[in-house]
């Protein structure tokens, strides 16, 4: 993703208005939309919409805790792997 690129590559400041910018843009919605019109910010399409335009919600929360996709990988994996021994039968 763009956003994260941005942050891989010390462009902070791009990726915190991006984030922040597209946060806002979702949040004058009164739900979720499929997409969002490059020219005005209004939502598109489905309405509801449950698929990638959720991403927006953690994008500032991603940039606050400067979080890249190996970071999220990783405790995803560390979870993962404690879910599976608390839940083992054996």
């Amino acid at each position: 993703m763009l956003f994260h690129g941005l942050m891989n590559y010390d462009y902070n400041h791009i990726a915190e208005d991006l984030s922040y910018k597209t946060f806002y843009m979702v949040l004058n919605e009164t739900s979720t939309r499929e997409y969002y019109s490059s020219i005005t910010g209004m939502g598109q399409g489905l309405n509801p919409f449950w698929g990638w335009s959720n991403l927006a919600y953690f994008m500032p929360l991603e940039y606050e805790a400067r979080c890249n996709n190996e970071s999220i990988f990783n405790l995803s994996r560390k979870l993962y792997h404690k879910f599976k021994q608390n839940n083992d039968m054996d």
